[in-house]
């Protein structure tokens, strides 16, 4: 074996301390997908909260095989937050609403 072969099978698993595959969390958003008529998802993490951050991937893969965009929401609750933070779900909203009238289903 060498030692590129070593690298690739070391980082095709999972390598960090600060990273596990939460399977639990992976499960209780399919159900949520699954058992509802979900239009998007706001994933939000607080500054600094990596693991949460590391999860995004998988559950934006989950969600786009479902065809659900997902607007990923990062904030510290810092009052300098709020208004770009207005601005980009007004937006998600806003592009959620034109999925629902494309597809004929908006309210």
């Amino acid at each position: 074996m060498t030692l590129t072969d070593l690298a690739v099978q070391f980082y095709q698993t999972d390598c960090s301390g600060a990273y596990a595959k939460n399977d639990t969390l992976q499960e209780a958003v399919a159900n949520a997908l699954s058992d509802g008529d979900i239009s998007g998802v706001v994933y939000c993490v607080l500054k600094g909260q990596i693991e949460y951050d590391f999860e995004l991937e998988r559950v934006e893969t989950l969600c786009n095989e479902l065809n659900i965009p997902v607007f990923r929401l990062e904030t510290d609750y810092n009052q300098q937050d709020v208004e770009q933070l207005r601005i980009r779900m007004e937006a998600f909203s806003e592009m959620l609403r034109q999925r629902q009238y494309q597809r004929g289903v908006a309210v």
